[in-house]
Parts: C-alpha cells; sequence; structure tokens
C-alpha cells in the first residue's frame, strides 16, 4: 500500500518580504540619484554653453567698438587719435573692478555706423559679492540685456576687464580685453572667461 505525503504550500515569510522590498528600494532609489546627477550636469552643461556664448560676445562687442572709433572718424581726427580715444575711454570704465554694456536701443542694420559708441558703466559689487548686475534674457529678439521689465532673470552676470597698463600690456597699440561671466548653480558660483588682445590696426 502506497502512503502519499501531503505537501505544505510554503509563502514568503515577513522577514523575506522586508528583504525583497528593501532591496527593491535601494534600487529604486539610486536609479533616482543616478537620474537626478544626469539632469543636473545636463543642466550645467546647457548654462555653461550658454555661459561661453555670452563671454565670447562681450570680446566682440569691445572688438566691434574699437572698430567704430577707426572705421568712423570724427572729421579732421587721425585714426591714431581714434585709436587713443577708444583706450582711454575702454580703460577708464573697465579698466578697474571692470564694466558691462547695454546694447538696448541700439539699430544693427543702421548703415552709417555699425555699432555706435555702445554706453559702457562701471560695475559695482552685487550680491556675492559679483560684479556687475544680472542679465536679462528678451524671448522676443532672443538677445540679453539689463532691461529687466517684461524680461527674465538669466542668472548670468559679464564682467568686462581693460588690461592696459602692467608689464604685459604696456604697448601703446595693445590692450588686453578680459570677458568673464558668472552664474550660480545649485550650491556653486561658477565663471567662465574669454580673453584677446586688441591691436591698432592702423598701424
Amino acid at each position: 500500500m502506497f502512503k502519499f505525503l501531503k505537501q505544505k504550500n510554503k509563502g514568503f515569510t515577513l522577514v523575506e518580504t522586508l528583504v525583497a522590498i528593501a532591496i527593491f528600494t535601494m534600487s529604486v532609489v539610486a536609479m533616482m540619484v543616478i537620474l537626478g546627477d544626469s539632469l543636473s550636469n545636463l543642466t550645467y552643461a546647457k548654462r555653461k554653453l550658454t555661459a561661453t556664448y555670452l563671454a565670447q560676445e562681450g570680446v566682440e562687442y569691445m572688438r566691434n567698438l574699437r572698430d567704430t572709433y577707426v572705421l568712423y572718424l570724427d572729421p579732421g581726427e587721425q585714426t591714431n587719435d581714434a585709436w587713443s580715444d577708444f583706450k582711454a575711454s575702454v580703460v577708464n570704465k573697465c579698466g578697474g573692478i571692470g564694466c558691462t554694456f547695454d546694447i538696448a536701443g541700439l539699430d544693427f542694420a543702421e548703415n552709417d555706423q555699425p555699432i555706435i559708441d555702445v554706453p559702457l558703466t562701471t560695475c559695482t559689487i552685487a550680491n556675492n559679492n559679483v560684479p556687475c548686475p544680472y542679465l536679462y534674457y528678451d524671448a522676443d529678439t532672443g538677445e540679453y540685456n539689463y532691461d529687466s521689465i517684461g524680461n527674465t532673470n538669466s542668472g548670468f552676470r559679464r564682467r568686462i576687464r581693460i588690461e592696459a597698463d602692467n608689464v604685459a600690456y604696456q604697448n601703446i597699440d595693445e590692450i588686453r580685453v578680459i570677458s568673464t561671466v558668472f552664474w550660480v548653480q545649485g550650491s556653486g558660483t561658477y565663471d567662465i572667461s574669454f580673453s584677446e588682445s586688441l591691436f591698432n590696426w592702423t598701424q
């Protein structure tokens, strides 16, 4: 005579269930941390790219300002006088703590003078001891300026500094432009700089 043994159905114990939940929770948390880091890195890369373009733009505007002084002379003025006027102007405004310029109101389609004498404003110490005010983004034109009305605070600050009096740049026909953009992301303050020598190219 055969005797059949009955097997009892076994389920998960409480300890096994808790261990499974703990492993699942750790996996989800790890994935969220990785995803958060990826998004943070993506945001940083995007803002750094924008800051790079803004810093480069600072150098370009100073170059255009130099060319305006030299190409569009006052009656009876010599090109060397125009360079001296340009150098004196930018060193006076931007030679210390640095300066900023506001392109609001400039007409870039003007035929007589492509870049008018952009008004330079000496920076003052602002929040977090970072020089120069915030740049605002104009969604209609895609430009950055200092007009807060109807525009979005970009979180970027730009400082233009001129070096002309130190040992390396005592050449009367040379100045050094340093364009730096600052921004805050998370708990850190970041900056990126572009620099270039501008010369009196009429010589």
